[in-house]
């Protein structure tokens, strides 16, 4: 208890410090708030949330560390006389290879979601379950079909549509084209109706339009409001009880930690179908 209670206050202590440095760098809503609020909560809620949902001494010093390590960049990249950061996005950026880029990734990932929709199509059962066979079977018939190209590119808005955005700041694309990423990237997040990916895809807006564009603090914080809004509205029309509600969020919140940790002891699972402890590119395992 005292080991824990000294390690949380160690590293808060250094983060505060740290993040006081970076704000009267760039004192503007962003990223950093984003980031810092989620691991908070995560760290010191996931503690109090109690078993099985609290880290061990060595998980909550990696999510420490990990923390730290996405706070000292900033130091590098903001400018003591600008709001904003001093990224220069023009910087060796070439128009065409850009847009080349950011439409190869959108195409890639409406096929790969197409042809896994198709792949499912015969095998769901829409006439006793309706739509909602894309959340009941669906999410388990992707898993057992899946391969390296949907991995890696069913789910690519996290690079795409902070590419379009940059690319919109640099005046190489036009706002509809920007609308038009961050529509898709919508798109291939609510096919299989679950709320994850949606919550990823309004993180993913969030936090690159914080860095590229000078948003104001009442406008950031809309954002949120209209972006994360949604998945809460979803969680809320399932019927669930108060006890109910509140352990499945406990579980959306505070359970990746938990789930983290059993990467980090080797207790993942299907490790007994493996001869090697290299979970991180366990995907490769689906290329077919």
């Amino acid at each position: 208890m005292i080991v824990r209670l000294g390690l949380n206050l160690f590293f808060l202590v250094f983060i505060v410090l740290l993040l006081y440095i970076i704000k009267k760098k760039v004192n503007k809503p962003g990223y950093l708030d984003i980031y810092s609020s989620l691991w908070f909560l995560l760290l010191i809620g996931s503690q109090w949330a109690g078993s099985p949902y609290s880290a061990d001494i060595f998980t909550l010093f990696v999510f420490y560390l990990a923390w730290i390590s996405f706070l000292v960049p900033s130091l590098l990249f903001c400018n003591t006389n600008d709001e904003e950061c001093s990224i220069d996005y023009t910087y060796g950026l070439n128009a065409n290879r850009l847009k080349l880029t950011l439409f190869t990734l959108i195409i890639i990932s409406l096929i790969v979601n197409i042809a896994a929709m198709y792949s499912l199509s015969g095998s769901l059962n829409f006439f006793k379950f309706g739509l909602i066979a894309l959340r009941l079977q669906g999410r388990k018939l992707l898993d057992e079909q899946s391969t390296i190209i949907y991995q890696l590119f069913a789910k690519c808005f996290i690079v795409y549509i902070p590419l379009a955005m940059i690319g919109y700041r640099c005046k190489h694309i036009n706002k509809f084209t920007l609308f038009v990423a961050c529509v898709v990237g919508l798109l291939t997040c609510i096919i299989t109706l679950t709320r994850a990916p949606i919550l990823s895809w309004a993180i993913t807006i969030i936090t690159a339009s914080s860095i590229c564009f000078n948003v104001t603090k009442k406008r950031f914080y809309a954002y949120i409001f209209f972006l994360v809004s949604p998945v809460v509205i979803t969680t809320m029309l399932f019927g669930m009880d108060n006890e109910e509600l509140l352990e499945m969020a406990k579980l959306y919140i505070f359970g990746g930690i938990k789930a983290y940790e059993t990467i980090l002891n080797g207790q993942y699972p299907d490790i007994s179908f493996y001869d090697v402890k290299m979970y991180s590119v366990d995907f490769i395992n689906y290329n077919t």
